[in-house]
């Protein structure tokens, strides 16, 4: 049996801005998204420029649901979700604040200072993510998250 998917709407969140038209425009336009890196210090980094995607609910704990919000919005559909929810994300793990704050980018150090924190890991587990938009939009189902490379987010 062959199942239909119909795409309803789009949401997108990237460097190049927030909402599907802004990056769209901007990619019509050859704009770039690489900028000097301002979501963090990068005193001791060997690069200062990247790709950076600057939020609205950029806080720790808050769901990253803008694309998600935009997407609805486009597809007239409200929350609660009526289905399961499955989102591709690129690899997430500890950001550079936290990972400064625990005492820098060696991974072993990093391991050590980390033990205990549920904290961080209810924050950058790869299904959190999920789990936190799927609670916020009442997604219902589990929660699934797909992630392979940078390309599935």
């Amino acid at each position: 049996m062959i199942q239909r998917i119909a795409v309803t709407g789009i949401g997108l969140v990237s460097a190049l801005g927030w909402g599907a038209e802004a990056n769209w425009a901007a990619m019509r336009e050859g704009r770039s998204g690489v900028r000097p890196i301002t979501r963090f210090d990068t005193e001791g980094l060997k690069t200062r420029f990247a790709a950076c995607v600057d939020l609205p609910e950029d806080a720790p704990g808050a769901p990253l649901s803008v694309a998600i919000a935009e997407a609805l919005a486009q597809s007239g559909l409200d929350a609660p979700f009526p289905g399961p929810l499955c989102i591709g994300l690129p690899p997430v793990e500890i950001e550079w604040p936290q990972r400064l704050a625990l005492g820098g980018a060696d991974y072993p150090a990093l391991i050590a200072a980390a033990s205990g924190r549920t904290d961080l890991q209810e924050e950058f587990l790869f299904g959190a993510t999920a789990t936190h938009i799927a609670e916020r939009f009442g997604a219902r189902g589990v929660p699934q998250t797909v992630t392979t490379a940078c390309a599935s987010g």
